[in-house]
This record gives structure tokens, sequence and C-alpha cells, in this order.
């Protein structure tokens, strides 16, 4: 009897594969392990007795991975030619073997006398320099992200659905963003509206959340000086900011070999997407880089899209102003809210426009927040067009929020309107280049999209007549 374990994957699956194969070699049965398309399989021949132990108790010490999209098992007529892999990877983090036996597959095992140590420090108020991490009681949002001591405590922070909750468990241990709940912020005024979390991640810093928790300490305080992993829960997918260690080092010695890591980022994701024979747009909207939207057709490439900012709030008046009816705006905004002055130094992305609307608005630097915040089905109907045949005319977009605020439409219905405006701008860009360029399908990438709202609503509207992706396995830019 032959039974197949299947895993539809987001990435390559090596590091589930390394998993799949220490215990069924553990196990001592007869096994094969293949990979084809993103997907894993096990195969392991036994008796029926046999194959109900390995399921009941090797299977499930396999961790659950945020790679992994689907499961399922079969019965099968043979064991296939095993695939090759090279699982030339180790990770400290935490396994379901490490909470048994106090040392995960790849050899890492506690240091007791380093936790008892650190236990006491903590509680003392002291803070714990560990492996390029600063830790302690969590007493202010002055740190990278906050570590619960138990998930169960999340919720006395944090709104935490199950998909976030599934994904901390993980074995990859993704740093996530998530909303602070109305009780928390109504008893501490400073907290922010949305902020980043992580579970314990190796056997070490669990045993000693263990401890803590027990001592009534629900929250530890983490600076992190490593880059690593961060996700996003999309509504049907999980979408990788930044992917940590868990690249493989081969991948990020090809990146680091280019002046422009992000082009060649790019270039692992279309050989990743199997769209390298096709006609693709790359749209890449940052926070950090001017933004632009290229098409790749052959050996051709098409600059699409640029963005030019204006570099102060005067030239942005002035602009207005030569706009019909313009002045008019201008002079009843005065009338009502305080029109900001001097220079803006920002870079030329959507970001950046963002940013200069959240300042017109007054939003104190909320707007990505307040969208994500807001409960409608739509927002208002920013106005996003060109000005020319490749550049972006923000002088409407800017216009259009302040006439919204005049109007009285809220901070959250503006905000949502911004992303989701961009959006359907994406959308009517993605038809253009399909009629014009025959283009297939446009990659999305850039550190915008770690915001869930433009995520999930680029892949919402450009999937139409033609397919919108996202890597499965990539971040979404190098800093």
């Amino acid at each position: 009897m032959i039974l197949c374990f299947e895993f539809s994957c987001a990435n390559d699956g090596s590091v589930l594969a390394f998993f799949l194969d220490f215990w069924a070699k553990k196990s001592a049965l007869k096994y094969s392990i293949t990979a084809q398309n993103r997907s894993i399989k096990l195969y392991v021949e036994g008796n029926e007795n046999e194959l109900a132990k390995f399921s009941d108790e090797y299977i499930n010490l396999v961790p659950h991975s945020v790679f992994i999209e689907e499961s399922k098992v079969s019965l099968a007529d043979e064991l296939p030619k095993n695939s090759e892999f090279e699982f030339d990877f180790s990770f400290k983090n935490i396994t379901p073997n490490a909470l048994k036996s106090d040392e995960n597959e790849f050899g890492f095992k506690s240091n007791n006398i380093f936790i008892a140590n650190a236990i006491k420090d903590i509680m003392a108020g002291k803070t714990v320099n560990y492996d390029g991490y600063e830790i302690s009681k969590f007493s202010s949002f002055d740190c990278d992200y906050i570590l619960p001591t138990n998930l169960k405590n999340t919720a006395k922070i944090f709104v935490c659905d199950e998909k976030s909750l599934i994904a901390l468990a993980s074995f990859e241990k993704p740093v996530i963003n998530l909303r602070t709940n109305a009780i928390y912020r109504s008893n501490h005024k400073d907290a922010p509206l949305y902020f980043d979390v992580r579970s314990a991640w190796d056997i070490n810093v669990y045993k000693i959340t263990q401890a803590l928790s027990e001592n009534g300490i629900n929250f530890l305080s983490i600076k992190s000086l490593k880059n690593d992993m961060k996700v996003s829960i999309l509504d049907e997918r999980i979408l990788i900011i930044s992917s940590g260690e868990f690249i493989k080092t081969k991948e990020m010695e090809f990146i680091n070999s280019f002046d422009d890591k992000n082009y060649a980022l790019f270039g692992l994701c279309v050989s990743e997407l199997g769209v390298a024979n096709s006609t693709i747009a790359r749209v890449f909207l940052s926070q950090k880089y001017s933004d632009f939207i290229k098409v790749y057709k052959g050996e051709d490439v098409f600059d699409m899209l640029r963005i030019n900012l204006p570099k102060s709030f005067e030239e942005i008046w002035q602009k207005i102003s030569e706009f019909d009816g313009g002045d008019r705006l201008l002079a009843n905004y005065q009338k009502e809210y305080k029109l900001p002055n001097g220079t803006i130094d920002l870079p030329n992305n959507f970001y950046s426009l963002f940013m200069i609307i959240d300042q017109i608005l007054g939003y104190n630097g909320q707007i990505l927040n307040y969208a994500r915040d807001y409960s409608g089905l739509k927002g208002v109907r920013i106005d996003y067009k060109m000005s020319s045949k490749s550049k972006f005319d923000w002088v409407r977009a800017i216009r259009s929020t302040m006439s919204f605020r005049l109007a009285g439409a809220d901070a959250k219905n503006i905000s949502f309107g911004c992303l989701e405006s961009l959006a359907f701008f994406l959308s009517d860009f993605g038809d253009i280049l399909k009629d014009e360029l025959e283009c297939e399908g446009m990659i999305f990438s850039g550190n915008l999209f770690a915001n869930p709202v433009i995520a999930n609503l680029a892949l919402k509207f450009c999937n139409s007549n033609y397919k919108s992706k996202f890597s499965g396995h990539y971040p979404l830019e190098i800093n």
C-alpha cells in the first residue's frame, strides 16, 4: 500500500522537502519525494498499520510553512523516481520536534544557562542581547515589533484572525502587521493603529517567553538588527514582503551581482512565474525609489509610466490655480483648513503622493492606515489620469482629494479611495498595454504593495483581460 502526501507550495518547496525527507528516513519505510510545478509529493510504502503510524507520528512533526497553500492525501500505485534536492540550508527556527526534544532537525539546541539568565534579567527590567536582537519587557511601541509570550496573549492588544495566527505559528515565524484593538487604544492613547508582531522563533526564545508568561509578562519588545521575514495576509494568499533568511544563498549572490538589485529580483520573479518568453509589464510601486511601469517585449523595453512630483507646496497651489475653478477651490479650502507650504523633497512615487495628500488633508501620517481601517465597500473615486503619454497627472489627484474633503467625505473614505482609484488606474493601464503592446500580464513589486489594501485591490481589478501576479517566494523589494 502506498500513500501520497501532496503539498501545493508558493515556492519551490525545498524546505518542506527537507522535513519530509528527514521524517520519512526516521520511519524506516520505503519512500520517495518528487517536485514538479510547485507541487511536493511524498510517497510512502507500508502496510495499513505502518502507514497509520506514519501519518499520526511522523507527518505531524513536519512543521507548517507559510509557503504551503494546500495539502491532501491519496492512494498511489507505485513509488516514482525520487527528485533531486539541494538541502544547502540550516535554520534555528522552532519545530514540533524542538518542543519535544529541545533540538530541531538542523541540530540547533536550547541553551539552558542562557535561558535562565535571560529570564532573570528581563524580569528585572533589563535588556537581553541575543543573536542580533535586543529583547526587553514591553513598555512602549519604541521597538521594531512586539513578541507575545503566549500566542493567546495576542488578542490583548491586537485584532488577530485565524489566518494571522496560523502564519505567526508557522515554521518561518514571520513578522506580521496587525491592527491594535479598540479597547487597548482607548486605554493607551499613544498606541498606533497598526503595529508589527512576531511569535517566538527558536527554542531559546520560546522557553524564555514560556517562563515569562507564567510570571505574568504578556509581551516583549524586540529591536532587530536582522532582515527578518515579513508577510502580509491578503484575502486569497500570503504576500512575502521580506524573505529574511528564506531566500537561497545562490539567489542572493545573483541579486547582489547587479547594480540594480531590484531588476535582478524581477528576473528571478520572471523565471519563477514562467513568463520569460511573454510580453510582460513590470509594475514597481515603491516607498523608497521612483515608481515606474515598464513593458518587456522581446528585446525591447518600453517605459510606460513615470511620476515627477512637485518640489514645493507652492508649486501645487500654482498648478491647481491654473485649472478652471482652481482659485475658487483654493479659496474655499483655506476658509476651512490650513494650506501647508515649503519645499517637498520626496522620491517620485505614489507613496510620496499619498504623503503629500496626507499633509494637505491633515491626516497626521495615517492615510495608509486609514485606508486599511475603512469598513465601506467603495471609496470616493479620485481623479487618476495621465498628463501625457507616459507622465502621471499628480495635480488632478491632489485637487480631487481636496474637493472631496470640502464636500464632507471622511478621512477613511478618502484614504481608501486613494488606493482603490490607484488599483482602477492600474487596471485601465493594463488594458491599454494589452491593446497597444499585446502585453499578457503584470508582475507587481515594490513595498507600496506591503499595504494589503492596494495589494488586494490590484489583484482584484487587474485580472480581467490579462494576468497579474506577485511572486510567491521573493520579497517585494530589495532595499
